[in-house]
């Protein structure tokens, strides 16, 4: 699952990741 958070986090272009990583989002 971590797996799945860092792709997300790489794209940090959907806003799924704000959903999903509402902490990470702004650390982008």
């Amino acid at each position: 699952m971590a797996s799945t958070l860092v792709i997300y986090v790489r794209h940090g272009r959907t806003p799924t990741t704000g959903a999903r990583l509402p902490g990470r989002a702004p650390g982008l």
